[in-house]
């Protein structure tokens, strides 16, 4: 039997269904608040996702601010002819830690995003232009700023690094740039000079070489030194050639000095120029001799030639080598001829373009023809060389000739038994001075008389002889008679 409930006179365990007119359906959750929960969620999601995608951004706005507002002396650094890029996009942070930042930081990260600000710091992370101070102005910082890595690998490893590789492979460094001290040469921030230098090329150069700066009052100065432009020349921090030039100084120097560069097309050439080695000879900076000559000549010369030195000493000497012009000559450079010569030593046209009144009566005699192989000029000089006679610098003989007179006449023209007049040491030439030798009447360049004699048939003898007494002889020590050797 069912149980009834007595109060109500209901079935308890079977409770009539109910039906659509009663509204007895089962409640569930609404669906606006369903739409409403998931738009909270995502409105959260978002949130956090914007956060988390901000945080970074807003923290690099704040270090990014704009450092000028409490280093104001440094805005004027802006204007100068070259700024470092990092300074004048204002990431100083690319150089140095942060410091001050502990009041913006202080703002929360939802403030932030509402856009909020303290302190007259605005939602970027900036405090107004207007607000400008100078560092002495501004609030001490509780920290001080760093560099964001060692000097010497924030520049040369960090932003430079290319440079650094290319300078390793060079063979010479400009010793500050080894050791990486870029600020002793460039500005941190900004300059007036190209490349950020702390100050024009001259002055900067010369504050590590003052030993230079003495040939700033030297007569004669390089174009570039004078100019100041070092640079020129030089490579401010690698090089392969020393010390730190563009390139080797033959090409260097005759880049500026076209008309040089075409002497090296001439068969011959002086050995330091052929090898480009221009400052052997020429002070790239200053000089007190013309064309920045290291030494005045002849010292120069001589200075390598030291066999050619030697003949300095001689009593007899050439009047161009003894007043040291050796370029009248010789070329400096290159030539066309032998010894760097200014003209041909064949046909003696060198000797001829000083001894000129030889030439005539020299090419019609014997000794234009003649090739003296013992000669230490041959074979340069070539048949009839002057040269075969004479030497070119100095001698112990008047004239320069090679030795002394009757025995140079003699390596030709010997061995003679003995001479129809009388000649050497024991006899006078009252007619030339000196001792009696062959050139006392026999002219050797030539006189258009036969056998090169001085005068022309008794006219030779008279001028020593006395014509009624050829013993007589006149003489500036006084009339004098000698005896013919072997006669009564």
């Amino acid at each position: 039997m069912a149980e009834f409930d007595e109060e109500e006179g209901q079935d308890s365990e079977a409770l009539p269904d109910e039906d659509e007119t009663t509204g007895g359906r089962r409640r569930g959750v609404p669906p606006f608040w369903i739409f409403a929960l998931a738009a909270i969620l995502a409105a959260g999601v978002a949130l956090g996702y914007q956060a988390l995608k901000n945080a970074p951004g807003v923290l690099e706005v704040i270090q990014s601010r704009d450092c000028l507002t409490c280093h104001a002396e440094l805005r004027e650094a802006m204007e100068y002819r070259t700024v470092h890029t990092p300074f004048v996009v204002k990431q100083c942070l690319a150089c140095h830690t942060p410091h001050g930042l502990e009041l913006i930081k202080s703002i929360t990260l939802i403030e932030r995003l509402q856009g909020k600000t303290l302190n007259e710091v605005t939602k970027s992370g900036q405090i107004p232009h207007g607000e400008s101070r100078t560092s002495l102005e501004a609030p001490r910082p509780s920290r001080k700023s760093e560099f964001k890595k060692p000097l010497s690998e924030l520049c040369a490893d960090t932003c430079h690094s290319g440079l650094m590789k290319v300078a390793k492979k060079k063979r010479y460094s400009m010793p500050p740039f080894a050791k990486k001290q870029c600020i002793s040469c460039h500005q941190a921030h900004a300059s007036n000079q190209p490349f950020l230098l702390k100050s024009p090329v001259k002055p900067l150069c010369l504050s590590c070489h003052p030993q230079i700066a003495k040939y700033f009052s030297s007569a004669t100065k390089h174009p570039p030194f004078k100019a100041g432009d070092c640079t020129a020349c030089h490579r401010g921090h690698a090089s392969n050639v020393k010390p730190l030039l563009r390139r080797r100084p033959k090409t260097l120097c005759l880049g500026c000095h076209p008309a040089i560069a075409r002497l090296l097309k001439l068969p011959v050439k002086m050995e330091p120029f052929e090898l480009g080695n221009c400052p052997s000879c020429h002070n790239p900076h200053g000089s007190g001799n013309i064309k920045l000559l290291k030494k005045p000549l002849p010292e120069l010369c001589l200075g390598c030639h030291e066999g050619i030195a030697a003949l300095r000493k001689k009593p007899v000497q050439m009047p161009p080598f003894r007043q040291g012009l050796c370029l009248g000559c010789h070329k400096a450079h290159a030539s066309e001829n032998p010894k760097l010569l200014v003209a041909p030593l064949a046909k003696n046209e060198l000797c001829f373009s000083c001894h000129e009144s030889y030439q005539a009566n020299y090419q019609s005699i014997g000794h234009n023809t003649v090739t003296n192989n013992a000669s230490a000029y041959q074979p340069e000089g070539g048949i009839g060389s002057c040269l075969n006679c004479h030497e070119p610098h100095g001698s112990d003989y008047t004239g320069l000739i090679q030795k002394e007179v009757i025995s140079l006449c003699l390596s030709c023209h010997g061995p003679r038994r003995y001479f129809a007049h009388p000649i050497g040491l024991n006899w006078q030439d009252p007619w030339r001075g000196g001792y009696l030798r062959c050139t006392s009447c026999h002219n050797p360049m030539g006189t258009g008389i036969t056998r090169l004699k001085r005068k022309d048939r008794d006219a030779l003898c008279l001028s020593c002889h006395q014509a009624d007494d050829p013993s007589y002889i006149y003489s500036e020590r006084g009339s004098w008679h000698y005896q013919i050797p072997g006669s009564q």
